[in-house]
């Protein structure tokens, strides 16, 4: 009989309430970065694992934006704040923690108590990320169909009966290139 791994994660999405110049950015944010690492190498922060065997995750960056990952615990969420406490002071910049959100796995129980120490509203839809869905579940139609949609749309709106093959062909491609990428969800 297969034994059936339960685990419990916690996602943090943050959302950065001003911008200042991009390198000062960088640097903040690669020392966020080395903080994080130094939590993880004191065994103080849990990143979590995709698969058995598989590697492990902690933190993403783009721009700036900010997602952590971690074990869905009290203790956990609180080493979460801390850190970004300390960015906020640091680097002089704020992080809205109402814009912020908190995803939880559906079989976490604590989860209002680890939202409530992250100041960060409970969700159960990540929603879009750069008109990107972020996967947290199974992929059915339904996930990609307003993609679909859209690009039907952008298709539809040009004069392709007037178009040679040739000429659907590439737009068809200057279309679906211009969608974000997929690749990795």
């Amino acid at each position: 009989m297969e034994k059936q791994l339960r685990f419990s994660f916690l996602v943090v999405v943050l959302d950065n309430g001003t911008l200042c110049p991009l390198i000062f950015l960088l640097f903040a944010l690669e020392k966020l970065s080395h903080l994080i690492n130094l939590n993880l190498k004191e065994g103080d922060w849990k990143a979590i694992k995709f698969s058995r065997g598989g590697f492990e995750i902690s933190h993403l960056f783009f721009a700036d934006d900010l997602i952590l990952f971690g074990k869905a615990t009290v203790r956990q969420a609180e080493i979460m704040k801390e850190c970004i406490d300390i960015f906020c002071v640091v680097s002089s910049q704020q992080v809205s923690f109402t814009k912020s959100r908190v995803f939880c796995s559906r079989n976490t129980s604590i989860a209002k108590e680890i939202a409530a120490v992250c100041d960060s509203p409970l969700t159960k839809n990540l929603g879009k990320y750069l008109g990107v869905p972020i996967i947290h579940g199974r992929v059915t139609k339904e996930t990609y169909k307003e993609i679909v949609e859209n690009t039907q749309k952008r298709l539809a709106s040009w004069k392709s009966a007037t178009l040679s093959l040739v000429g659907r062909i590439t737009l068809i491609k200057v279309v679906t290139t211009a969608l974000p990428v997929l690749c990795n969800q």
